[in-house]
């Protein structure tokens, strides 16, 4: 597929969209969950399902995260 040179210059300087930012931060935390912790356990959290993940993402720190999101 052929792209502009024009096109290809301003998606490279373009900023990410907010929403692809705040998708990432989601992700990043919902896969340090697979990290065990101190005792070598895994963390119960990994085993949350949609409700009681996205009140849990709500209260550490993404107060504007959806159920859809999740």
């Amino acid at each position: 597929m052929q792209v502009a040179a024009r096109s290809y210059r301003a998606w490279k300087t373009r900023l990410p969209a907010l929403r692809a930012i705040e998708d990432a931060k989601v992700i990043d935390t919902l896969r340090s969950l697979k990290d065990l912790d101190s005792k070598g356990r895994p963390r119960p959290e990994i085993l949350y399902g949609r409700r009681k993940m996205t009140v849990w993402l709500r209260r550490n720190g993404f107060p504007e995260v959806s159920k859809h999101t999740v």
